[in-house]
């Protein structure tokens, strides 16, 4: 584990966070003692159908200020960049191609960086064929150049299943009993767990309705134990309820009407929760006057990882739920009916 005090990190490394509910900042300062740093941006997962990899890096010119060439491309991104994905087990490389996030889907978010071009670096799943466990590298190199500009290593997290509870029955919630969720993998390399519940609702002011959600995080960081192969997730059910309550706004000029709610658990490799326990370590009346960002990147700045996730989607309340849903004390003023 590699940790640099430095306030030279980029936005990109910091929005990469979002993806475990930690929240993304688009205004940080780019400076690094006059020297070029790679940034590298990217996780291995055998859910998508393809691998995309940010490939930067900071800049820092006395003749502008930060804010001014944060909107110029080329300040960016590497002119000339050969990025390659490795498996470790038999040094079998992949050479990525560079293409147009926006025009693959995935637009870059509003902020204080251009938007376009959005580079990104690119390899289908199916052409790496990866597997739990395996362990994967990434080199990035000048073109023409045998000189490594960055590389880093992990371990690829495998597909995980939600087997509680059961797709396709209606959940009993009351004030006095649990929410429990399960998951299960034989896969090793997880370390920690994200479990969110999706609630899907409609909303009704006058003529007009409107799909909405609300997010409950119902467990953040959650560490595995060991190597177990089956994780259990509980909440008493009553926080539901104190969730929804929270979550979404009294008016009495709408009503509402539950649909159903999905459940979605990520698990995170290791680079993931060290990113975490630095970040951690490091606040409050101890902590250190600058937070070390750690990174796993030789020679560089980001986070090269991999994570995983399982969704159930559609689950149900049954009668008695949605009746105290309706009524219950701590959501009645909700107007679900």
């Amino acid at each position: 584990m590699k940790k640099i005090q430095t306030t030279s990190l980029y936005a990109v490394f910091a929005c990469f966070f979002c993806l475990f509910n930690i929240s993304c900042n688009n205004d940080l300062d780019l400076v690094e003692g006059g020297k070029e740093v790679p940034i590298v941006y990217g996780f291995l997962s055998l859910n998508d159908t393809a691998t995309y990899i940010r490939i930067e890096h900071s800049f820092v010119d006395e003749n502008k200020p930060a804010g001014e060439l944060a909107l110029i491309a080329d300040s960016l991104y590497y002119a000339n960049i050969n990025v390659t994905l490795v498996r470790v087990s038999n040094n079998e490389k992949f050479n990525l191609t560079r293409v147009n996030g926006t025009t693959e889907g995935y637009p870059r978010d509003k902020g204080t960086f251009a938007q376009s071009p959005n580079y990104l670096y690119k390899a289908k799943n199916s052409t790496l064929s990866m597997r739990a466990d395996e362990q994967w590298r990434i080199v990035v190199q000048k073109t023409g150049d045998t000189k490594v500009l960055a590389q880093a290593t992990t371990k690829v997290v495998g597909d995980y299943n939600i087997f509680a509870p059961q797709a396709g029955t209606s959940l009993f919630l009351t004030y006095d009993n649990t929410f429990n969720i399960s998951v299960e993998s034989s896969e090793l390399t997880a370390k920690f767990y994200d479990v969110k519940v999706i609630v899907n609702y409609d909303e009704t002011i006058g003529s007009t309705m409107t799909a909405k959600k609300a997010e409950w995080l119902l467990a953040s960081g959650s560490p595995r134990r060991a190597t177990d192969a089956q994780s259990f997730f509980r909440r008493n059910a009553k926080d539901f309820y104190v969730f929804l309550a929270n979550a979404i706004p009294v008016n009495t000029n709408a009503t509402r009407k539950f649909k159903d709610f999905d459940i979605e658990v990520t698990a995170g490799g290791q680079e993931l929760i060290d990113f975490v326990n630095v970040g951690i370590s490091n606040i409050g009346i101890t902590g250190s006057q600058a937070i070390p960002t750690y990174t796993n990147i030789e020679n560089g700045l980001g986070i090269f990882t991999s994570r995983s996730k399982a969704v159930l989607k559609g689950m149900k309340l049954n009668q008695q739920s949605l009746d105290l849903l309706t009524n219950g004390d701590l959501t009645k003023n909700l107007n679900f009916r």
